[in-house]
């Protein structure tokens, strides 16, 4: 019979396979579903603004900023959803995403009288796609691609007097990173009921920290707190080139970021 595992964590972040302490054996038809939901999380940034400009040759701007954020769980918002199928001889398949998000900053100031609003709501979408084989009772290797990218929402309202505007404004995405991560996840039983367990990958542009701790709620269930830190490097968010007629050089100009993602999270896990 098929069995399926929801998982929470709160150390490191979201792993399906390594706080399910049943998957370590991937048995052919196990299932584990994995669900993780962080209130609050702590970003951090990068932005490097660089291009090459006619005769004046290359050139850049590097700025570094940071932002902590915490947004109401409304359904797609700071999630890690995982699911692990065992397919027999140690091996399984696995899909992960992972949702952070949180407020870059907002504020409001006086024109002319006018109360203007403005604020601006940051966001990661990842996708993870991995082969995981067992090494042995207590280890596991896994070899996967990540696909990620960020995005940038901007929120503007006014008021003057009797009136009021706002504002909509598409959200503005980076394009894919797409990267090759390898990794291992260990779990240890150091109760009865609790099992202790870590994850760490690394891949072009991209790494992830892991670590936490499951309790067996019954046979099927485990209640799951973990804590994550992730870097997503690379993220392109705007490009301009500019051909220039004969005699003259073309030029360009792009925005490229490297974001830090950290925080507790808490969940369950179903098995079928």
């Amino acid at each position: 019979m098929k069995k399926i595992t929801l998982i929470a964590l709160l150390v490191f972040a979201f792993t399906s396979v390594a706080s399910a302490a049943p998957l370590m054996e991937f048995d052919k038809g196990k299932v584990a579903l994995d669900y993780t939901f962080r209130p609050s999380l702590d970003f951090s940034a990068t932005g490097n603004v660089s291009g090459y400009i006619g005769d004046i040759g290359s050139w850049g701007i590097n700025e570094s900023f940071s932002f902590s954020g915490s947004r109401d769980f409304d359904g797609d918002a700071n999630l890690d959803l995982g699911l692990t199928f065992g397919i027999g001889n140690k091996w399984a398949l696995q899909y992960r995403q992972y949702n952070p998000s949180g407020t870059i900053w907002s504020g409001s100031f006086d024109i002319e009288g006018a109360t203007v609003n403005l604020g601006f709501d940051g966001k990661i979408r990842s996708d993870e796609f991995n082969l995981l084989y067992n090494l042995n009772k207590n280890w596991n290797a896994f070899v996967g691609a990540v696909r990620y990218k960020g995005g940038v929402k901007t929120n503007l309202s006014g008021s003057y007097s009797d009136w009021s505007a706002g504002l909509s404004i598409p959200e503005l995405w980076s394009d894919d990173q797409d990267t090759i991560q390898f990794g291992v996840v260990g779990s240890y039983k150091i109760a009865k009921k609790t099992n202790l367990w870590g994850l760490a990958s690394f891949g072009s542009d991209y790494r992830n920290w892991e670590a936490g701790l499951s309790y067996d709620l019954g046979k099927d269930v485990q209640f799951n707190v973990s804590y994550r830190d992730t870097k997503f490097d690379g993220l392109k968010f705007a490009g301009a080139h500019i051909t220039a007629p004969a005699g003259y050089e073309s030029s360009h100009a792009g925005v490229t970021t490297d974001v830090t993602v950290k925080g507790w999270g808490f969940g369950l896990t179903y098995k079928f």
